[in-house]
């Protein structure tokens, strides 16, 4: 995949998704850094690093991820572990094919920015996994999967 269609791929996970609760309770904050560690569904590694703000809302120990206001994945935690996953999401190309996809996500975190076993200076450590579930286009195979680190610094209340 092109580097800018890949930017796109990513980028319309947040615009595509409508998943969680919508209640208006307090969330919480992470600027979370999102970098390509591992692709295997180009030849040649797409480069890819992004900033977003996670706003978590929780329920318990489950867990709505939204970014721009807008739910993206959900999840549960325990402690400082979270597990998080999306619905399946796509995007048509400008060739008309479409691509699909699902994103898995897990991540050290410090809930509220306070303890757990972290570096100092991060909040937030984690790995995201971007699984193709369908193409229509021929450069892009069912299965592959584009790997993101995931490093962030907690912000603070969302009200």
């Amino acid at each position: 995949m092109r580097s800018q269609n890949r930017l796109l791929f990513l980028a319309s996970l947040v615009a595509l998704s409508a998943c969680g609760p919508t209640d208006s309770a307090t969330g919480y904050v992470w600027q979370v850094e999102l970098t390509g560690i591992a692709d295997t569904c180009n030849a040649a590694a797409q480069g890819y690093q992004e900033t977003f703000d996670y706003v978590i809302y929780y329920d318990g120990a489950l867990a709505d991820l939204r970014v721009d206001g807008e739910s993206f994945a959900t999840g549960t935690f325990e402690g400082c572990n979270l597990s998080y996953s999306s619905p399946v999401m796509g995007e048509q190309r400008e060739d008309g094919a479409w691509v699909k996809w699902i994103l898995e996500g897990e991540a050290t975190f410090r809930p509220g920015g306070t303890s757990c076993d972290l570096d100092p200076g991060v909040d937030w450590s984690g790995e995201e996994v971007f699984t193709i579930k369908d193409s229509e286009d021929k450069d892009i195979e069912v299965g592959c999967t584009y790997t993101l680190s995931a490093v962030g610094v907690y912000q603070g209340k969302d009200e």
